[in-house]
Parts: structure tokens; sequence; C-alpha cells
């Protein structure tokens, strides 16, 4: 068995795992998935007699997403992985505003910027041009997921979200289309935003705890990084110092300060039996 990691630049909510999880489990030679969205990461272990990264590579993007298998350090995002989505979403507006207001220009005044008049059909083609940016733009990053669950005859909501935009503009309803499709890519923006607030949050308490732990094994000891150490194995914290790791307070007492993890203003006092957190 082998486990590698791969690095999911759209991995940001349950939607995307559960889109991963149909396109690999049960294929062969995959054992195991398991996700980490804090680090848009996806932990595979298969049998490497049966198939490799690069087979895997290819069930990851036949969901719509990109896959990158990361060794060492975690690879530097490009100007466009980090803030495409934003330019896209401010895009997306942007057309339709103006669609909009071109729209009310137009002689069939405001009635028919929202398809009401029972005539009418389809707005001037300057008017739709802009529609049509803004439903471009604005599904950029969803076109590739709906269509990618759509081949497995498996909907969601990125299917469901193309089909009422077809919707609208097989009734006329062009505006609808192109303002459904903005604010639906105004809200993965906002959802990649505060996935993106959790990451860095958690990063800064992963920096405030130490790298290295005093292990005792046999009666001495061992300064170990944190990474190595075993679960059940003891580990020496002095007064003053922060604790290395989560864990399990086996012998003595003190006063913690939990206050970056639990906000708590006031040590806690902690005794044999008591939970202990890393960085506090």
């Amino acid at each position: 068995m082998q486990k590698e990691t791969f690095r999911i630049q759209e991995l940001d909510c349950a939607e995307e795992c559960n889109l991963l999880t149909k396109a690999l489990k049960g294929r062969p030679g995959i054992q195991r998935l398991d996700f980490d969205i804090l680090n848009r990461q996806m932990h595979v272990t298969y049998d490497s007699s049966v198939t490799d990264s690069g087979k895997i590579l290819e069930m990851i993007r036949s969901t719509g997403m990109r896959g990158a298998l990361q060794k060492g350090a975690p690879e530097v995002l490009t100007f466009w992985q980090k803030h495409g989505r934003l330019i896209l979403c401010i895009a997306s507006g942007t057309f339709l505003f103006i669609g909009f207001i071109l729209h009310l220009l137009s002689p069939n005044k405001i009635i028919d910027a929202g398809g009401l008049d029972p005539n009418f059909e389809f707005p001037p083609f300057i008017v739709a041009f802009f529609y049509v940016l803004a439903m471009m733009t604005g599904g950029w990053f969803v076109a590739p997921k709906a269509l990618a669950s759509a081949k497995r005859f498996s909907p969601d909501m990125n299917v469901l979200m193309f089909v009422a935009v077809i919707g609208a503009i097989a009734i006329g309803q062009m505006l609808e289309g192109a303002a459904v499709i903005f604010l639906f890519s105004l809200a993965l923006l906002l959802e990649s935003w505060s996935v993106d607030r959790a990451r860095r949050a958690i990063s800064a308490l992963l920096d405030l705890s130490p790298t290295l732990a005093l292990v005792k094994q046999n009666g001495d000891l061992i300064e170990k990084k944190v990474e190595d150490v075993a679960i059940g194995e003891k580990v020496l914290v002095r007064p003053g110092e922060k604790i290395p790791l989560d864990g399990e307070v086996v012998a003595g007492s003190s006063s913690v300060n939990q206050a970056p993890i639990t906000g708590e203003s006031m040590p806690v006092s902690k005794k044999i039996g008591d939970l202990i957190f890393a960085g506090t």
C-alpha cells in the first residue's frame, strides 16, 4: 500500500469532498480517502500495483478540479489561482450591471428588463451580449464541476444552477439567468474567503506551538520533533514552557493559559486526568 497527498486548489467545502469521493471511491486500487479542507489536501491510500498517482490525477481532473501531487513544501500559487475567482466575480457583476442599465435605456423600458412583457422574448443584441458575458464569467469555475457531475448522472447544486440558467435563457429571462449565476459565484467567493480566513487563523495557532518536545523514554529525556512523537509517549513540560502537543496530564499539576485556544481570560488549573492543548 502507498499513501500520497494531492493538493486540490478548489477544495473548499464538503461539496468538493463528496464530488471527489464519488469519482475515486470504489475505483480499482483505491483503498482510502482522507480530506484536509483547511490545507486543500486529499490523502489517498492505494495499491500501487493496481493504480498510480497519474491515474489518480486523471480521476481528480474528471471532477472539474485541478490536482497536483504534493511533495515537500506546498506549491506557490499563481496570481490567477489566488485572485481568479474574485476577478471573474467582479467581471460578472460588472457585465450584469452594464447590461441592466442598457436594458433600462432601451425602448422597452424597465418592464422588459425583467422579461415581464408577454411579448418579450430576448433583449436587444448588445444587452444580450453583456448578459451572456455575465453568465460566462460567473460560471467559469462552476461549469467544469457541473459538467463532471452531469457525466456521472450525479446532479448537485452546480448542475441545478446551470439548469436554472439554461431555463431562464430558454424563456427569455436573460436578466434572471445572469443574476442567478452572478449571485452563485458571489456565494462561492464568500465561502472561499471564509475558509481562507479559518486557514489563516489555524495556521497562526500552529505557529504558537513548539516544534520540539521533551519525551521521556527509559528514564531519559529525549528531544524530538513534535511530528515524531508517538501516541502514548510521555512528554515533559516545564513551568513557563508552551505545551507542544494535545494530550492528557498523567503527573503533576499547573495553571495553563488557554486564551489562544478557548479565549478564556484567566489561566485554567490542570491536574491529573485533565486534557491540555498544544500551543497553550
